[in-house]
């Protein structure tokens, strides 16, 4: 990735998540998965690294506008963000986010909220709001 590809806009952040399917927030050694943290950072200098197991010790601007991005992503609906892969931050495109959702076992029946409500997956909240959604469609906020 060259200097000029490199992800610095919220927008481009979208449209690489979209390129590649699905990724990491920030790497995870051992785990040859992209990440949005590589793609902002670029091309690792040769012979680099990862060897921290955290983030934490190398946290600097990219790191914190990559996370607020995780945030803004899919509250403009540019990107799902959820805890996916070994229960880290991950960026999912909403293109593939109906594969994800099928992978997990869910195959989305219309009422499939009574049943996971009734099976305790779902708490009472939960099942108040997909209620509303299955009788009224999606709703202004």
């Amino acid at each position: 990735m060259t200097e000029r590809e490199k992800v610095r806009t919220l927008r481009q952040a979208a449209a690489y998540i979209n390129r590649v399917g699905f990724c990491l927030l920030f790497p995870i050694k051992g785990l040859p998965l992209p990440s949005l943290w590589a793609a902002v950072k670029g091309k690792p200098p040769r012979g680099f690294r990862l060897v921290a197991t955290s983030l934490v010790a190398i946290w600097d601007a990219d790191a914190e506008r990559l996370w607020h991005w995780k945030d803004e992503l899919p509250r403009r609906r540019l990107a799902y963000y959820g805890k996916y892969f070994r229960a880290r931050g991950s960026l999912l495109s909403l293109k593939f986010l109906p594969c994800f959702y099928r992978l997990e076992g869910n195959y989305g029946r219309a009422d499939e909220y009574e049943q996971l409500y009734h099976e305790g997956k779902i708490s009472a909240d939960a099942h108040a709001v997909s209620h509303q959604l299955y009788r009224h469609g999606p709703l202004p906020v």
